[in-house]
């Protein structure tokens, strides 16, 4: 199983369950999916992980069945955007209190902390993505975001593109910054 047929399994799962998603009070929501033997576990499902996992598989060729479930997600984004609005506005506070943590303690013990920033950035992406969503945002969060961003610029060493190469297409360096580089 190639990366891109791992994540479209992860939104197939989770395309018939959105709407009930979209309108319960849950972040997280658990999909009845299991990854193949021998790849990593899924996450639990969220706003976040569903955005982030759309987003790398735009990079990867467009095929019938993967086109289908893409479309079946924008319909119930469509329908349902004040509420898709709501919980990524409930989930961006989640994840930045998420990416808070991380830049606080790579802060305070950087040589710790810094092997962490490949994994962690995730949740910096999907800050990004859930942003979008988002709409209005209240301002103290729009204002931590932008001061962990100074904080991160100081502290990122420019360089390639840090997740699977596969996905680079889909995020641009001008947009996506902090997946180009390394914490110093």
């Amino acid at each position: 199983m190639t990366a891109f047929e791992y994540l479209f399994k992860y939104l197939q799962a989770a395309q018939p369950d959105l709407k009930t998603y979209l309108l319960s009070a849950n972040v997280y929501w658990t999909l009845p999916v299991q990854p193949p033997p021998g790849m990593s576990p899924y996450p639990r499902f969220s706003l976040g992980w569903l955005l982030l996992y759309r987003r790398r598989l735009s990079a990867a060729e467009t095929r019938p069945e993967r086109q289908a479930v893409l479309t079946g997600i924008a319909a119930v984004h469509d329908q349902w955007r004040s509420a898709w609005a709501g919980k990524a506005a409930r989930e961006f506070e989640v994840r930045l209190n998420q990416w808070t943590r991380f830049i606080n303690e790579y802060r305070a013990e950087p040589a710790a902390h810094r092997s962490r920033y490949a994994y962690e950035v995730q949740r910096r992406t999907m800050l990004e993505l859930l942003r979008t969503d988002a709409g209005a945002l209240p301002e103290e969060q729009v204002s931590l975001l932008a001061g962990l961003d100074s904080a991160l610029r100081g502290n990122l060493l420019p360089g390639p593109f840090i997740q699977d190469p596969a996905y680079q297409p889909a995020f641009p360096e001008a947009e996506f910054w902090f997946l180009y580089g390394e914490l110093g």
